[in-house]
């Protein structure tokens, strides 16, 4: 008899007996019934050629979402990232939304 999971179809084991096949739970879809949300794994476009593999090996419930990174270029411009020493940061106009402000909106 060779046991597998019921829900990602792993290989658990198996003994002598005469049915050929029975269910069980693996311990990792055991502990998934306790996540609240679906978790996501992002997949770096270089190997987005994984993504399929990666979606049958982490099959399961609750299932885990594997998505291809989008970006083309960090979200920070090189200006960004060093602040300019010689503005003062106070004389900028405030970006911030006052309370009546995001009514109007």
């Amino acid at each position: 008899m060779v046991t597998v999971c019921a829900w990602c179809e792993r290989y658990l084991g198996a003994k002598e007996a005469e049915i050929p096949v029975t269910h069980g739970i693996c311990a990792p879809c055991t502990s998934r019934q306790k996540w609240s949300d679906t978790p996501v794994l992002v997949v770096s476009r270089d190997r987005a050629d994984l993504q399929a593999v990666l979606e049958h090996l982490l099959k399961g419930e609750p299932a885990i979402r594997v998505v291809v990174d989008r970006r083309a270029r960090p979200r920070r411009r090189e200006d960004d990232l060093e602040p300019d020493a010689n503005v003062d940061r106070r004389s900028l106009p405030d970006r911030r939304l006052r309370r009546a402000d995001a009514f109007l909106a």
